[in-house]
């Protein structure tokens, strides 16, 4: 028998615009120092809220106008907090909200700018907030995007075999210009069957999930058969299966 252990071994935050994951799960992970107020207070349901799509536009409506991204969720998101979060309005609670709104409005390519009065007459539970400007560094990317692909890597992936004792790296992108998630391996697969290694002409997927599956399928369809049967007969995989790709960086 053999086994595969697949290790996440980095995952880059604040992602821009073009690279949201703007998940509840996500913003756990990288905020995981809210992880038990967030569990006390039941801040799922508050993110779900400003994760909504209208939520966001009003976000960047307002941003626009140099204002709070906040405050152009109000006053429904105040009343919205009112009616099922009364017993919680605490300052804490109100630093989580102003955290969710930076995670989220930030993956849209804006960056911190400063604190300011959340206008009087709206009433609002929050008497300052954050506002945020466009990240100029995004903008000048974005200008160069038809003269050249642009990719964001996104996660990186260990794969190691216990019966072999090579690992492999595979390196996770996504377009900037079309959202398409790419991959990139560190070795291709040739076993004694294959006439020469594996290297699949659809590198990539419509999700990183998709990717990281189309990326195993070489190890699935040759790699995984041709250790079970050396184990059978009682010899080790042979290292050499895994042959490195010199285009890997």
């Amino acid at each position: 028998m053999f086994l595969i252990f697949v290790i996440i071994k980095l995952r880059l935050i604040n992602l821009k615009e073009g690279y949201m994951d703007t998940s509840y799960q996500k913003f756990l992970e990288d905020r995981h120092w809210y992880n038990r107020l967030c569990n006390e207070y039941d801040m799922e349901k508050v993110f779900v809220f400003l994760s909504q799509p209208e939520s966001i536009n009003k976000m960047i409506n307002a941003t626009s106008k140099d204002l709070p991204a906040i405050q152009g969720l109000l006053p429904d998101f105040n009343d919205f907090l009112q009616t099922n979060f009364s017993k919680f309005l605490s300052p804490k609670f109100k630093q989580i909200i102003g955290s969710m709104v930076g995670f989220i409005i930030m993956q849209m390519g804006y960056v911190q700018g400063s604190a300011k009065k959340i206008s009087s007459g709206l009433n609002s539970i929050f008497s300052t907030a954050m506002v945020f400007k466009k990240d100029s560094d995004m903008e000048n990317v974005k200008r160069y995007e038809d003269m050249a692909v642009i990719k964001k890597l996104t996660n990186e992936y260990k794969i190691e075999f216990t019966d072999i004792s090579k690992h492999v790296t595979i390196k996770i992108y996504k377009d900037f210009k079309y959202g398409i998630y790419f991959f990139e391996q560190s070795h291709y697969v040739k076993t004694p069957e294959q006439g020469g290694p594996y290297r699949t002409s659809t590198n990539y997927g419509d999700t990183e999930a998709a990717a990281l599956r189309r990326a195993m399928l070489g190890f699935k369809t040759y790699l995984y058969p041709a250790i079970e049967e050396s184990l059978k007969k009682g010899n080790s995989p042979d290292p050499n299966w895994l042959v490195e790709n010199p285009d890997f960086y």
